[in-house]
C-alpha cells in the first residue's frame, strides 16, 4: 500500500478504489423520464470533498435530473485523497395497453363494451374511463367515442380509446317548416325502423 504525505500529514493509506462511500441511486419513475438521482455520502477520508461527476451533471455530493445510464463520480477529501465510484439509473419497461375485447356495434337501447389489459411499467394498475367507469372492463358504453386512462403504481400513464356505432336507429322528417297554430295537426314521416316506415 502507497502512502502520501499532504502538508506533514498522512494520508492515503488505502488504495483509491478501497476508500469507503454510500452510493444511493433513485431510478426514474417512468419509461423515457429523466428524473433519476444519486446521492454519494463518503464514510471516510477528511472533509471538505470535492465532487467530479462524468458529463458535468453536477459538482455536489448529489446528481438529479438523470436519464438512464451509467454515472461516476471522482470525490478528493481535504488531503487529496481520491476515489472514483459508479452507478447505474434504469428505468422501468414501458406501460402498454391493448384492447383484448370489445362490442363496438350496437342497436337501439343497448350498450358497447369493451375489455383492456396493461403490462410493463409498475403494477398493479387503474383504470378510469371518460364515462366515470373504472376498472378494465367496461359494460356500458355509448354510441360514440371513449377514452380509458391507465395509470400503474408508479403513476405513468397510458391512454386509449374505443369507439362505439350505433345501427338500426330512425329519423323523423317534419317536412317543409311551417307556423303551427293550437289545435292544428301535423305530419310526421318516420324512416329507419323494422317493418319500413311510418307516418
Amino acid at each position: 500500500t502507497r502512502l502520501r504525505t499532504v502538508t506533514g500529514v498522512q494520508t492515503c493509506a488505502l488504495p483509491i478504489w478501497q476508500q469507503p462511500a454510500l452510493v444511493t441511486p433513485h431510478f426514474v419513475s417512468c419509461y423515457g423520464a429523466n428524473d433519476g438521482s444519486i446521492k454519494i455520502t463518503p464514510t471516510g477520508g477528511i472533509a471538505p470533498f470535492t465532487y467530479i461527476w462524468t458529463g458535468g451533471v453536477s459538482t455536489t455530493d448529489s446528481a438529479g435530473g438523470l436519464a438512464p445510464g451509467t454515472y461516476s463520480v471522482t470525490i478528493t477529501d481535504a488531503a487529496g485523497c481520491s476515489g472514483t465510484y459508479t452507478a447505474s439509473i434504469v428505468e422501468p419497461s414501458k406501460l402498454r395497453d391493448s384492447l383484448l375485447s370489445a362490442i363496438t356495434t350496437i342497436g337501439c337501447g343497448s350498450s358497447g363494451s369493451a375489455t383492456f389489459t396493461a403490462k410493463g411499467g409498475s403494477p398493479p394498475y387503474t383504470y378510469k374511463w371518460s364515462d366515470g367507469n373504472t376498472g378494465a372492463f367496461n359494460a356500458n358504453l355509448s354510441a360514440g367515442t371513449t377514452t380509458v386512462t391507465i395509470t400503474d403504481a408508479a403513476g405513468c400513464i397510458a391512454k386509449d380509446s374505443v369507439t362505439v356505432i350505433a345501427t338500426g336507429g330512425f329519423s323523423v322528417n317534419a317536412g317543409r317548416d311551417t307556423i303551427v297554430c293550437l289545435n292544428d295537426s301535423i305530419q310526421l314521416n318516420v324512416s329507419g325502423i323494422p317493418g319500413g316506415s311510418t307516418s
